[in-house]
């Protein structure tokens, strides 16, 4: 009822019951690194530390040009759409007026410098710190990251980490091309490259082949494949799925052979597994698969959201609740607002619970103990929810017997 002198009939709407709560969008990748931008035709512009979105190959040549050496976007762009994903955030670094030798581009003069986070000139973002800029430019921002050729300088698997942290997505990153498994894993420990015990990294061995456009076998990271996976595993059963045991599209082959063997805890792909390292299934009539699904925080943590699936989706649904919560900041902290939110919440925990995203009796509440008066009057609210993603089928055992008895035969 308005406060307002008013003499006659004043008409309000009011809308009861739960407002849905809607998923943020979760099969979105950030690519960062360099393109032959000097070579874009048409309508197309020379991007340079800008996010351009991007959702078909066809997009991808007009803003980035064609596969060509030395340059990493337009390869890792087709690995991403030969999975079936379709939304990019793409990020050029390699500035053909600065990046030159001999007055002509040069790729290999884009360093880490340019990947790691910065600010230029004009006081705009750079390198991984542009992808800050996605949520103001479009409205949403990516949720997996990638850095394809750059990740073995130094500094920049920290810098990615951080990012991926501020952003609440989670990065792949590769393990540097010529290593052999033992290499790799010793790589996890000490003052080794992927020594990183960050949630939101996932880290990938070996590289792999593929044919580039020229339908010439060439080496490439894995990371782009299997972001991609993952952003088509979001799209078509659900971003509470771990992309684990999925194909590998356009995968010819491995920079080395990876023994694997569900049933030998001592084949090179689980030891790779049990070190925080993704690797590739490669058995009879499988195809190329990924395999692993843990994040780099293991061996190290414990915790249900070292696996990959379990710490996406907890930040998905997190990020969704905030971002829904929006709408009631600034309103009077009254019973009806505290009970609204607890309504919608919990109608959003039973939609996820339905699909199998979360398990059943997840659930918000209010708590008076954590919501004293004076906390309330400082214009301070304390909602609690709680709730467990399904950690993925990662270890099966049969029980098998050999039954004596069955031996008597058909009793006559």
């Amino acid at each position: 009822m308005s406060l307002e002198f008013r003499h006659g009939i004043e008409l309000v709407r009011y809308y009861i019951g739960p407002k849905a709560i809607q998923t943020v969008s979760t099969a979105v990748i950030g690519l960062i690194g360099t393109a032959p931008v000097h070579l874009v035709a048409g309508p197309g512009k020379m991007a340079v530390n800008e996010p351009v979105l991007i959702s078909s190959p066809e997009e991808a040549a007009l803003h980035f040009g064609p596969e060509t050496d030395g340059y990493t976007i337009p390869s890792a762009l087709r690995a991403i759409f030969a999975q079936g994903a379709g939304t990019v955030m793409v990020i050029n670094v390699f500035d053909p007026a600065r990046h030159t030798a001999g007055g002509e581009p040069d790729p290999s003069l884009a360093a880490a410098a340019d990947i790691l986070p910065g600010i230029g000139p004009d006081g705009g973002r750079t390198g991984l710190r542009a992808f800050l800029d996605c949520k103001a430019k479009y409205g949403f921002g990516p949720k997996q990251l990638l850095a394809p050729a750059f990740t073995g300088f130094s500094g920049v698997i920290p810098a990615i980490a951080e990012i991926a942290g501020l952003l609440r997505a989670f990065a792949w990153i590769d393990a540097p091309p010529g290593l052999t498994y033992q290499q790799a894993i010793e790589a996890r420990g000490g003052e080794g490259l992927l020594n990183t015990p960050s949630k939101h990294i996932g880290i990938c061995y070996p590289h792999v082949k593929t044919t580039n456009a020229s339908g010439e076998t060439v080496l490439q990271g894995m990371s782009a494949f299997i972001a991609g996976a993952q952003a088509h595993k979001d799209l078509t059963v659900g971003f509470h799925h771990s992309a684990s045991n999925t194909p590998l599209i356009g995968v010819t082959g491995l920079e080395r052979p990876i023994y694997a063997d569900p049933q030998d805890p001592s084949c090179e792909a689980n030891l790779l597994n049990k070190a925080g390292i993704v690797t590739v299934f490669n058995g009879h009539a499988t195809g190329f698969r990924t395999w692993g699904n843990r994040s780099a925080s293991f061996p190290g943590s414990a915790d249900p959201d070292n696996f990959i699936c379990v710490h996406r989706t907890a930040t998905i649904i997190e990020d969704s609740i905030a971002a829904f919560s929006l709408q009631y900041i600034d309103k009077p902290i009254t019973d009806g607002l505290i009970d609204q939110l607890l309504l919608d919440i919990n109608a959003y925990m039973a939609k996820l619970s339905g699909i199998g995203a979360v398990a059943e009796g997840s659930k918000a509440w209010y708590d008076p103990r954590l919501n004293p008066p004076q906390l309330k009057a400082d214009g301070k609210l304390r909602i609690c929810f709680s709730f467990l993603p399904p950690a993925p089928l990662e270890h099966l055992t049969y029980s098998s017997y050999l039954d004596i008895s069955l031996a008597a035969g058909k009793e006559s």
